[in-house]
């Protein structure tokens, strides 16, 4: 099994030249389903968080963002859906999730993430949901492979081993 960290094209790209078997995908739109056998695992709830004591988000403050990469492609999806304006540029670009989290209970601003990443912190009281959107900013996860290998068993412990996954 050949694993890799990407983009979702990109990932999509690599699973059709089969330089991976197996790809976990946050966007499908444009990905060649005659090709590419999908399933959809999850749906991710995006949360603006910080740490605990911090004072609620609104848009125009000047406060420091933590991102993932320069693009920011949660907090853009979170900051469209909720106030219809881009999100501001990031102080600090850290391209490991769990990183991310790290640098925003060190005191190194706020971040979008998604519930699952942040859970743990919200529960101790180590970080806090510093807005609530009316409606709340999902994002779905699908799973996917080159069509036509979705039966080989080494496909299927993969796709079963993370569909059972909570």
């Amino acid at each position: 099994m050949r694993c890799r960290v990407g983009l979702s094209p990109d990932l999509v790209q690599a699973v059709l030249r089969d330089e991976i078997d197996v790809a976990l995908l946050t966007k499908i739109e444009g990905v060649p389903t005659r090709r590419m056998y999908l399933v959809q695992l999850l749906e991710e709830r995006f949360l603006l968080v910080g740490r605990a004591g911090d004072e609620p988000y609104e848009p125009g403050q000047e406060r420091r963002f933590v991102g993932y990469s320069e693009e920011m492609p949660m907090a853009r999806r979170y900051f469209r859906e909720c106030w219809a304006i881009r999100p501001p540029t990031p102080a600090l670009v850290v391209n490991d999730f769990r990183a991310v989290v790290a640098a925003v209970l060190a005191g190194a601003g706020l971040t979008i993430a998604p519930h699952y990443l942040v859970e743990e912190h919200l529960a101790a009281g180590r970080l806090a949901v510093l807005h609530r959107p009316a409606q709340p900013v999902v994002n779905t996860i699908h799973i996917g492979t080159r069509r036509g290998r979705e039966h080989l068993p080494r496909i299927r412990a993969v796709f079963g081993a993370l569909s059972s996954v909570d």
